[in-house]
């Protein structure tokens, strides 16, 4: 069979490393950690499973070299997963069925949960992402959330069902998703081309769902919020990068007229 490697990159993730070692180092071929500089015992339960770890220093959420990272892996083939996942062994086993066949890259499909919500209304539901693949016969890129893509278009799609899926854990506090997500909103920014149309992207995704996440009521009102914020948060950064502003230089000057006024 075609030889796979498990790939993740990590910080300070202690509470959940074994959750996402001990499927890994029972079907991969090669299970190989990145660490983000972290300072917990992240790194040592990690060695522990007698993986491969490889440190690259602490960057920004989102801000991954993964051009450069997978030519660490040992295989063509890879999946590429987040600290926030589990999958399912049906979903293991049509994986390692289908990167047998013709394709460049499959699609994986998420259950989505945020702080601890599942729910039918929100964006954040059943997602697809393309985050398997053959690493001689895909495009890869650093740009957030557009990371892979086939060369040749040969993608294969793996339906979803409640066993057959990676359940996507992610966030559990409200403080957790702030501070997680202001690093992704400076990250947008940074990649980000064209930032005046970004903008618009943002705005335009707080119409597309809104209605929707409200019809959830109380159910998905948490929810509501953080599509808001996080919409919000990224238009914030690519608004600020749009005008290229010094603020500090501009206090400068105000600084020193008013220091001249005492003098």
């Amino acid at each position: 069979m075609t030889k796979i490697t498990f790939m993740v990159n990590v910080h300070n993730e202690e509470p959940r490393i074994d959750y996402i070692l001990k499927p890994a180092v029972k079907w991969a071929d090669e299970v190989i950690v990145i660490d983000k500089g972290s300072t917990d015992r992240t790194v040592d339960i990690a060695e522990r499973y007698g993986v491969k770890v490889i440190q690259v220093g602490q960057s920004l959420e989102g801000e991954d070299n993964r051009v450069e990272w997978v030519s660490y892996s040992s295989n063509d083939w890879i999946y590429w997963g987040t600290p926030s996942e589990i999958p399912t062994p049906k979903l293991i086993a049509k994986v390692k069925e289908m990167i047998d066949g013709d394709y460049d890259l499959l699609t994986v499909p998420r259950k989505m949960y945020m702080l601890g919500i599942h729910s039918e209304f929100s964006p954040w539901k059943i997602a697809n992402f393309k985050f398997c693949f053959n690493r001689r016969r895909t495009n890869v890129s650093n740009r957030i959330h557009h990371n892979f893509s086939a060369a040749s278009g040969k993608e294969g799609h793996i339906p979803f069902s409640d066993d057959c899926c990676v359940y996507h854990l992610t966030y559990t506090s409200a403080k957790y998703w702030l501070e997680t997500n202001i690093q992704y909103w400076q990250t947008e920014a940074l990649g980000s081309t064209n930032p005046a149309a970004d903008i618009q992207k943002a705005l335009a995704a707080i119409k597309a769902h809104e209605a929707r996440l409200l019809q959830g009521g109380d159910e998905t009102r948490l929810l509501y919020f953080a599509w808001l914020l996080y919409q919000l948060g990224t238009a914030f950064c690519l608004e600020e990068k749009r005008r290229g502003m010094d603020a500090r230089a501009e206090y400068k000057k105000i600084y020193d007229r008013i220091l001249e006024e005492w003098e």
